[in-house]
Formats: structure tokens, sequence, C-alpha cells
């Protein structure tokens, strides 16, 4: 499950398959060196193993951000108001969902539990 919300993370998709919402423009001023607008790819960091936690015990499983990190995930998970910068204006994200079940998710979570039920 982990390694699959990571994937998808990657390629910037929502668990329906649907792109997330692109980036705000930005300023001119902001251009780097060669004159492009840099296009990182979104929630690099978020995805690493030290971020998305899964914890597991008897009555079942959860995969999470831990940290400070956490924050900017639920901001962006929702689709909330954060400031951009301290003291700096406030601006509402759209939502991103960066956990959640797939299609594909699902099938594999029922297959799993079938093999363990007739096992």
């Amino acid at each position: 499950m982990q390694r699959s919300q990571r994937t998808r993370i990657a390629q910037q998709r929502n668990p329906d398959g649907s792109a997330y919402e692109r980036r705000k423009p930005r300023p001119k001023h902001l251009r780097d060196k060669a004159g492009r607008v840099k296009r990182d790819s979104m929630f690099a960091k978020l995805r690493q193993t030290r971020y998305m936690r899964a914890e597991t015990d008897g009555l079942g499983l959860a995969i999470g951000f831990a940290g400070r990190i956490a924050r900017v995930a639920r901001i962006h998970q929702f689709g909330e108001s954060d400031r951009v910068a301290p003291h700096g204006p406030e601006y509402k994200y759209p939502a991103r969902v960066l956990l959640g079940f797939s299609d594909v998710d699902r099938e594999m979570i029922r297959d799993l539990l079938l093999a363990h039920l007739v096992n």
C-alpha cells in the first residue's frame, strides 16, 4: 500500500486517476538561470520513507505522515487555506488527494483478504 501511494503521488494523480490541479503560475522574477519556470514534481519530500509512515497492530493498518510534514499534507489533502510564508498572504490550496484508495488498491486488499481467509 505504501509503495502504491508513493507511486501515485509521484505521478501526481488522485486516487480516482485524475491529475492533480496544476500549480499557480509564478511571477517572472522567480525564473531560474535558463529563463524557464521551475516545474519540479510536487510533494517530492512527502514521498520519502522518513515522512510517510505505516503502522500496524492487531486491529489494522494505518498509513499517514509523520511530524511537521503532516500539517502540509493535511492542507493539500483537504484543500484548506494556509499562509504562503510567515506573515505572508493566505492562499486556499486546491484539494490534491495524497492518501486514498484507487480501484487497483481496493482489488489488492480484497485479494489479500480472501487469500488470508481461505488459508
